[in-house]
């Protein structure tokens, strides 16, 4: 990429799209878009093109749309879905339950308060109840909340740690069928994101498997990749 005259800097891209440096940089780490380049000083410089996509890609994910969907659209696609959705705006319906967990996250809040509300959620509806149908739920509010820039970055790293340290607590006292499924979980480089994958540990275990969860991005070999 080579910067023109009329790059801008980020403290003026967050004037011009009303988006917060903490959204630019996921963005910029999650779809790789907008990427900058580094000025003299090892600031961050974004092209002026990129501007009316950014613009349209706020206005469209203020009427419900997601992100990941709208990253790889032309700005010619951004504004013609744009103006087919002018006359019926997508409302993305968030249940009572959800509205209480981003409560929880709004600034504030007493610490602990989102792990607790989740630990609650768990005693009284059961594990397999909370990550089958609640965890996607919240999964998809918090991910709305925090592109529509309603909650910061703060707040979505401490709901993950809140799920992970209230779900994993659970599985503490799972025990494996003695004729266990004996099961490796990780994600491939590349891929942070663990509260998929500790869903399906939750899930296997509460099955009678016996699963061993690595984490997130967990080197491949590349003589595996060539196979």
């Amino acid at each position: 990429m080579v910067l023109n005259s009329t790059a801008m800097n980020q403290a003026e891209l967050e004037q011009a799209t009303g988006l917060s440096r903490e959204v630019l940089r996921k963005w910029e780490l999650r779809y790789q878009f907008p990427l900058p380049e580094r000025g003299a000083r090892g600031q961050r410089l974004y092209q002026s093109q990129d501007l009316p996509k950014l613009q349209l890609i706020k206005q469209l994910i203020a009427q419900g749309q997601r992100p990941g969907k709208l990253m790889p659209l032309t700005v010619k696609q951004l504004q013609d879905l744009l103006a087919s959705s002018a006359e019926v705006t997508v409302t993305v319906e968030i249940d009572d339950v959800a509205q209480q967990l981003l409560t929880c996250l709004s600034p504030g809040t007493l610490p602990g308060r989102v792990r607790s509300f989740i630990g609650e959620l768990i005693q009284s509806e059961g594990l397999a109840e909370f990550v089958e149908h609640r965890l996607p739920a919240f999964n998809q509010a918090v991910g709305d909340a925090w592109a529509g820039g309603r909650i910061g970055t703060h707040a979505e790293h401490h709901y993950t740690e809140a799920v992970l340290a209230a779900v994993q607590s659970q599985l503490l006292g799972l025990r494996p069928n003695k004729l266990q499924h004996r099961i490796l979980l990780t994600t491939p480089p590349g891929e942070l994101h663990t509260l998929g994958l500790l869903a399906t540990q939750a899930v296997l275990m509460l099955h009678g498997a016996d699963c061993f969860n690595l984490g997130s991005q967990t080197p491949v070999p590349a003589a595996m990749l060539r196979t």
